[in-house]
């Protein structure tokens, strides 16, 4: 299940760890590998790594229940996209969940941040249980929304304040994901619904780009990272309001 009690960083810790095995590796060799004074007798709690190895396992990143395999190989720079990446196959059921409440990790995000176009949500796990889809599985509880809130700040995609959440999507995150992508340039049209859209939502209800998307190619933009065309000849559809930019060049750093 992937409304685990985690944090975040033992994700990619314990994910690494399974990697580096190159294998299969069993659930008491991870807790050597990540509990130094673990000796067999659980002089340690491994609650915590039992927790993250049930999330990968349900975003489709590795597999077993006693000794874990790597399904996907990646490296830790791109582990949050990567996680993304399987976190919005099952939002859109490309993949079939493990558990039904796994479909709703980022349908919660789409739902009310990105399609509402909101940055802020000042009482989450109140907002949350309005959905409809939500109160027809029987609700979240408050405990399994902090858990989300971790997670989604360790992924880069806003930060916890009290109660709530703000959403906004990292610079650096995007970065990852435009490294990802196969082309150093093209219509802002064509990035974004033939590749960001498989790991993030980020249109919406109106057919927008959503603030919390603007904002980070904004300052990409202004680091230089990226450079953004108005290109008024082509059809493609324009983004950022009055600026209606059409194309975009990613500055990738070459290996």
């Amino acid at each position: 299940m992937l409304f685990r009690p985690v944090y975040g960083p033992e994700l990619a810790a314990i994910y690494d760890c399974v990697i580096q095995k190159n294998g299969t590796v069993s659930r008491q060799d991870i807790y050597q590998s990540v509990l130094p004074i673990y000796r067999g007798d659980k002089v340690a709690s491994t609650q915590n790594i039992d927790d993250a190895l049930s999330f990968l396992v349900a975003a489709g990143l590795i597999t077993g229940s006693r000794r874990f395999q790597a399904v996907l190989s990646t490296d830790i720079e791109s582990f949050c996209s990567v996680v993304l990446q399987q976190l919005q196959a099952l939002a859109c059921g490309k993949t079939e969940p493990l558990h039904e409440i796994d479909s709703f990790y980022l349908f919660i995000l789409d739902h009310l941040f990105i399609k509402p176009n909101r940055l802020y949500v000042a009482n989450l796990h109140a907002e949350v249980n309005k959905l409809r889809r939500v109160t027809q599985m029987g609700g979240i509880s408050q405990e399994k929304i902090r858990s989300w809130k971790r997670v989604m700040t360790f992924l880069g995609l806003g930060h916890r304040i009290g109660q709530g959440f703000q959403c906004v999507y990292s610079p650096r995150l995007l970065l990852n994901i435009f490294d990802m992508w196969k082309e150093d340039e093209g219509f802002i049209q064509t990035f974004l619904e033939e590749h960001l859209v498989d790991y993030l939502p980020f249109q919406t209800s109106a057919g927008d780009l959503a603030q919390a998307v603007q904002r980070p190619l904004l300052h990409l933009m202004t680091e230089g990272k990226l450079t953004m065309y108005t290109r008024q000849d082509s059809s493609s559809k324009p983004y950022l309001g009055k600026k209606r930019f059409r194309y975009i060049v990613c500055h990738k750093e070459k290996p």
